[in-house]
């Protein structure tokens, strides 16, 4: 039962993506050591294709709490910000 999550992290493809379905925010992270993959080899999948945010890049995620969610920023291994989002907490 997935009720009141409202933020997913997941590793298992080497790179980034972000996705916004159903009220929650889902995210990739795995760039952060092996190989990169492919990140289009699954575009043909439809939840795959209603990506907000994608890369096959080198990163970090990180994520400040605050009083009313959690704020994000995706940097890649020359400093630059790829992503930023915000997950709202509460009802």
């Amino acid at each position: 039962d997935m009720t009141g999550v409202r933020f997913v992290i997941q590793a298992h493809m080497h790179g980034y993506e972000r996705f916004e379905l159903n009220g929650r925010t889902y995210i990739t992270t795995g760039g952060g050591g092996g190989t990169l993959d492919n990140i289009d080899a699954n575009i043909d999948r439809p939840t795959c294709a209603q990506r907000v945010v994608s890369g096959a890049f080198r990163h970090a995620v990180v994520v400040e709490v605050k009083g009313t969610g959690l704020d994000a920023t995706v940097i890649d291994e020359t400093g630059m910000t790829r992503d930023t989002f915000t997950v709202p907490l509460g009802p």
